[in-house]
């Protein structure tokens, strides 16, 4: 946290702008990451910088500069950023004949990133006029979703190799049914309760990421396999915004607009992190936004029955 707030932050400002292309540079910005690690977390000057990274989790400083690079190019496609736009554009323009001229030059990160964004812009669907942020009401974006992380932390905690007779309550184990329980104690919820859970994931060997909704009181699932470019994060993301939609349109296909309480399950413990943050920025997750607009749809539905 000490490194990340100080030290990533700064480096991280205008990171993919100025990245350099030489390698003797690129080594004195990794050097900078490297004594920042170990002065916050008290590392020998004797220890490997391939150790300090792969026992710190945190990319190499080139890697990350190319990731943001990708992530700003996709919102100025995504968005219409026209004036930034045509100067990624002039810029791809001018760095092609300067390698035309010269082949040994390297071309930027920004570039590079433009570049191969570029070549995948139809999977980026339908542009939008503006950021999904600034269509939400104040009210949406900082309303608080009740998220519980203590439940799933007990099952972490547990044993693995935890008992498999499945009862024959809905096919739940012992271990699931007495976690429903103490969730309904906890929360003083009654029998009238609908029970989603929620799923996806990124498989490394697999071409698709998949997403899976589950509902309770049905015999039927949801699936999808999402392009193979989608993250774990957001793919866990939109299962929960999935659940929320099918929820709601269960509720207005009914005669009354009444509504239980619900329940959604998921692993992802970042996602219900980033759900609960009532951080108002353009750079959140389309999927989350979304989540805290339905959250409101059901809250709305809630008060009036």
């Amino acid at each position: 946290m000490l490194y990340k707030s100080l030290v990533r932050s700064t480096i991280d400002y205008g990171l993919f702008v100025y990245a350099p292309r030489e390698s003797s540079q690129i080594l004195k910005l990794e050097r900078g990451q490297y004594l920042g690690i170990r002065t916050a977390l008290g590392y020998r000057n004797s220890t490997p910088n391939n150790v300090i990274i792969a026992e710190v989790k945190i990319v190499l400083l080139l890697d990350r500069a190319r990731m943001l690079a990708k992530n700003f190019c996709s919102k100025i496609l995504k968005y219409k950023e026209k004036d930034i736009k045509s100067s990624l554009e002039a810029l791809r323009v001018k760095e092609n004949y300067a390698v035309y001229r010269n082949p040994l030059i390297k071309k930027s990160v920004i570039c590079t990133a433009w570049e191969q964004v570029s070549k995948i812009r139809n999977e980026f669907g339908t542009p939008a006029s503006t950021f999904e942020v600034w269509k939400m009401d104040y009210d949406t974006l900082t309303n608080k979703i009740k998220v519980d992380l203590d439940f799933g932390q007990q099952l972490q905690n547990c044993d693995k190799k935890r008992s498999r007779v499945v009862s024959n309550i809905n096919g739940y184990n012992k271990e699931d049914l007495r976690m429903i329980n103490e969730i309904k104690k906890k929360y003083n919820i009654q029998d009238d309760l609908t029970m989603i859970y929620t799923d996806g994931a990124r498989p490394k060997k697999l071409r698709a990421t998949g997403a899976s909704v589950v509902f309770e009181d049905q015999d039927e699932s949801y699936s999808i396999s999402l392009p193979r470019m989608c993250s774990s994060f957001t793919a866990e993301a939109f299962t929960i915004n999935t659940a929320l939609e099918l929820m709601i349109q269960r509720i207005r296909s009914t005669s009354n607009d009444i509504i239980n309480d619900i329940i959604i399950l998921t692993d992802c413990q970042a996602v219900l992190k980033a759900v609960t943050k009532n951080i108002i920025s353009v750079y959140q997750n389309r999927y989350i936004l979304e989540i805290k607009t339905l959250h409101g749809t059901l809250t709305n539905i809630k008060k009036r029955s």
